[in-house]
């Protein structure tokens, strides 16, 4: 695209005009005079507003609000060809309160559609403005209001910020023909939809979507697709004379028409590890289930290929795609899990409720008195009104809107702002920018949740250390929030966080490590050949190995974790299934747990204690060393980690190491939220599971937009599963980002993305990964997991 540079628009209030004072062009005085508003068009001194209109051009008339505008005419240069025909009709700008309005005019020499591309040089990404019905501008900081412009069409954009507009640019049409581009294969179940993703240069407007069979699949207007029945229908799409025809596949369940790799052996057995009782509508859950083959030596290794399909008894209440589980309706339905041969299943039963949202009285919220003038640090007062609230029982804490600024010197005792439970704390978009201190440099968290229930942290817009200062202190332990311990149910919803030195927010786990067991070393016990019996007796088991002794544990949460780092060479630990035994204080036999998974947390019975435990894990080779690294060949932890933790419509942008960083937490959801720039040094991400050790789990992340903006290298902007495990992340878009897989992430579900910008994704297969329906500008990097294991690649599409 040509652009054209239209100049700088930044007014600076300089009070009264005086005498012998230099001013600057676009410099905002009041006339001692007539007592009128003006505006310097260029450097001068001495010169009276008023009297040489060349120098001086009136902004608001005396007496007035504000409110008036000035009128400055900006055409392009007609020797522009390509975009002569357009001008701006007036350019209406005033301190405190700018607004625009242009129009295109309506024969563009060039013959196409434009865009306007608005460009702010403050840390604030403003969120109060308005635009007329037929307004489509782009924030070319990458929060997207639309797309191209129509010719005789007028524009007006309305911003009631104090946050002025730096720079105005429009971007002609692309010269030549346009693409059109999308995937021409779609497998979705019954029920569920589908939105048709096109590359950028289409207007989205002018698009027409249609089925030749609406009794399988319809679409709308806006290009979603649904499956309604069984079978296969054709979607068309047409632009600009070019048409596209898109295969839509539907069934019971995505795996019912989608190649996969062939099944390894026979299935006598389905474990699902976390099946669900009730949700809301609109969330997800990553579903964790296990073939089991009682048959085969050893019954279950990651060396070994076995998907598992699912099937919805009401796709009208819930669908699962890929192992994902979505409620899209209230009521009831039964989920299966089964073979895709046939040869096992089991279920269980879901009811769907209404979205829950917190009511409040007004008796119930409190409305503290905060210095919100941005002059002083109101650290202290935030964190007392917090404290406040808790101790008097309100639900609700609501924030006069302002603009705070805090410190991390001044956090009451050196430490984090603590939001508490069973509370709504509303900024009411509020920017709450943080000042450089001395607690910058050690690394500190200004607001922590941990070990907290049912908190809504909302319209909160943070800026870290300063804006700019951010990339030269370079502090990954600065977080703006940290979620942790056994806290659950949070939401964070409608806020912004913006220029951490570190990480933007953090989710934390707590793992104490009660005890290590190394095979045939001196330092633990070791294992011998069989399982482990209905009564926790030693029983002959092929291709079975247990513990040889008691293991004596002392775990406080309620419930226990196996597994840490596994070996996956030689004859290290490599099955994720196990059998566990609990015994009393006397090592008599309380419970057996059977087919448990690896890193997933169980609660004991109710009332139970154990003190004693014995393992029994599922391979071939018996184990003859232990990890050289992390020295461990299992662990038996408490682990105390968040969940059901939800971010939705946030902002996440310029953190210099990670904007958001979850490296504990289980069913974290991510919806409609927009990352921009993260990552100006290691790990470069978006997104990071990298630390989570596989406490990070069950993760979902959806209709979300990861962009590379400034940012110039491709190890910047990373979505990376790193120690993660089960992470969905299906219907986002990726520009000039992309998502990094590491070896020790398993189970990851990467579909119906749009990756565009020329950055390869990075796919690697351990336990059943998928990665399908994706359009991508450039081939993805998909590799097998260690062990054997393989990825279901599917369905997508690379436009070159």
């Amino acid at each position: 695209m040509e652009t054209k540079d239209l100049g700088k628009i930044w007014f600076r209030d300089r009070g009264t005009w005086a005498w012998d004072t230099d001013y600057e062009a676009l410099d905002y005085v009041i006339s001692g005079e007539d007592g009128n508003g003006y505006i310097s068009r260029v450097p001068c001194r001495n010169i009276v507003p008023g009297t040489d209109d060349n120098i001086w051009v009136i902004a608001s008339r005396s007496g007035e609000n504000g409110e008036s505008i000035i009128r400055h005419k900006i055409t392009y240069s007609s020797s522009d060809t390509t975009v002569s025909g357009m001008a701006w009709d007036h350019l209406h700008v005033f301190p405190g309160m700018p607004s625009l309005a242009f129009s295109l005019a309506s024969n563009p020499l060039d013959g196409k559609e434009h865009q306007i591309i608005i460009i702010f040089e403050t840390p604030a990404d403003l969120s109060n403005f308005s635009l007329s019905a037929d307004s489509k501008l782009l924030w070319a900081k990458g929060i997207n209001l639309g797309s191209h412009l129509k010719p005789s069409t007028k524009y007006i954009l309305d911003i009631n910020s104090s946050s002025m507009i730096a720079l105005f640019s429009v971007d002609s049409g692309s010269p030549g023909s346009r693409r059109m581009v999308t995937v021409t294969d779609v497998a979705i179940p019954i029920g569920t939809s589908y939105q048709i993703r096109l590359f950028t240069d289409t207007v989205p407007e002018l698009v027409d979507f249609d089925s030749d069979d609406s009794t399988i699949a319809t679409v709308d207007s806006n290009g979603i697709i649904k499956g309604i029945a069984t079978g296969e229908a054709t979607v068309t799409v047409n632009w600009a004379g070019q048409t596209r025809e898109i295969s839509v596949h539907v069934g019971s369940e995505v795996y019912d028409r989608t190649s996969l790799p062939s099944q390894d052996r026979a299935i006598d057995e389905i474990e699902i590890i976390n099946p669900v009782d009730s949700l809301e509508v609109g969330d997800e859950v990553a579903l964790y289930a296990v073939g089991i083959s009682n048959t085969m030596i050893p019954k279950y290794d990651v060396a070994y290929y076995n998907p598992i399909k699912f099937i919805t008894s009401n796709p009208t209440v819930a669908q699962v795609v890929f192992g994902t589980l979505m409620a899209v309706g209230i009521g009831s339905c039964t989920i299966t899990a089964t073979d895709p041969n046939g040869g096992a299943s089991t279920s269980f039963n879901l009811t769907v409720i209404a979205k829950q949202e917190p009511l409040v009285t007004t008796e119930e919220t409190y409305i503290p008195s905060i210095d919100n003038t941005g002059a002083t640090d109101v650290t202290v007062e935030i964190a007392e009104a917090l404290a406040y609230a808790e101790t008097n029982g309100y639900k609700k804490i609501s924030f006069p809107e302002g603009t705070y600024l805090m410190n991390g010197d001044n956090r009451p005792n050196g430490v984090a702002i603590s939001l508490p439970s069973n509370m709504i704390i509303d900024f009411n978009g509020s920017e709450i920018h943080f000042e450089e201190g001395s607690a910058t440099t050690s690394g500190y968290t200004m607001f922590r949740i941990s070990d907290k229930t049912n908190v809504w942290l909302l319209n909160a817009h943070f800026y870290g250390e300063n804006y700019g200062r951010a990339t030269v202190i370079k502090k990954e332990g600065d977080r703006t929030l940290t979620i942790g311990g056994m806290s659950k149910n949070i939401h964070i919803e409608n806020c912004t966080f913006a220029w951490s030195p570190g990480f933007n927010v953090g989710i934390d786990y707590t793992r104490n490590h009660i005890s290590s067991f190394r095979p045939n070393s001196k330092v633990a016990g070791s294992v011998e050949a069989g399982g482990l019996g209905a009564n926790g007796e030693p029983i002959d088991a092929n291709g079975t190995w247990r513990m040889a002794d008691f293991t004596s544990i002392n775990l406080t949460s309620g419930g226990w974790v196996v597994g840490e780092f596994q070996g996956y060479q030689n004859a290290y630990m490599r099955s994720r299934l196990y059998d566990i035994c609990f015994y009393d204080n006397n090592k008599q036999f309380l419970f057996r747990k059977r087919n448990c998974y690896t890193y997933q947390r169980y609660e004991f019975p109710s009332g139970v204690t154990p003190k004693y435990c014995k393992i029994a894990f599922f391979q071939t080779d018996e184990p003859t060393g232990y990890d050289g690294d992390y020295y461990s060949f299992t662990m038996i932890v408490d682990r105390y980690s968040p969940k059901d933790v939800y971010f939705t419509n946030c902002i996440f942008r310029n953190a210099v190491s990670t904007g958001l960083s979850p490296q504990g937490g289980e069913h974290v959801v991510v919806d409609r939220c927009t990352f921009i720039d993260n990552g100006y040094q290691d790990p470069y991400s978006h997104i990071d599971w990298e630390d989570g050790r596989q406490s990070a789990q069950g993760c979902i992340v959806k209709n979300c937009v990861f962009r590379r903006e400034q940012l110039t290298s491709t190890y910047n902007c990373q979505v990376i599963n790193g120690y993660c495990r089960n992470v969905t992340l299906h219907d986002n878009i990726f520009y000039r980002s992309t998502v990094r897989a590491g070896d020790e992430s398993t189970m990851q579900r990467c579909f119906h993305n749009t990756f565009e910008g020329g950055q390869a994704p990075s796919i690697t297969g351990k336990m059943d990964s998928v990665f399908a329906g994706n359009l991508l500008d450039v081939s993805p990097i998909v590799r097998d997991g260690l062990a054997g294991t393989h990825t279901v690649n599917v369905d997508n599409e690379v436009i070159t």
